[in-house]
């Protein structure tokens, strides 16, 4: 198997062969995907508000290394979301939550 799956000429034999070996269908890889591309529609409120946040983190700062992201201050989010005319409900909450532990794993990897 050479990778030869991501190419963009997708009907070659070493192509062919790399999917047959792997049992993906050619197809699959090769037809118009019929799928949204970026945020998905149901988390675009989610990411809306965390993006007027982004910066209010808990932040521990270390001498020689990285920081440590903690947390959102979520006072400093209320006061933001409430200016920004951005309601939040329990169920936007939770799938901010989801949406910060994501950021927040990104920001301290490695």
């Amino acid at each position: 198997m050479t990778g030869a799956l991501w190419s963009a000429s997708a009907r070659d034999p070493e192509f062919e062969a790399d999917c047959a070996v792997l049992g993906i269908p050619v197809d699959a890889l090769t037809a118009e995907a019929d799928h949204h591309e970026g945020v998905w529609p149901e988390h675009v409120e989610a990411v809306a508000a965390f993006l007027v946040v982004r910066e209010q983190w808990r932040v521990i700062p270390r001498w020689g290394a990285p920081p440590i992201y903690q947390a959102l201050d979520y006072s400093a989010c209320e006061a933001t979301w409430r200016m920004a005319g951005i309601e939040m409900t329990p169920e936007l909450f939770a799938d901010l939550r989801l949406v910060e532990a994501g950021a927040r794993g990104a920001l301290n990897e490695g």
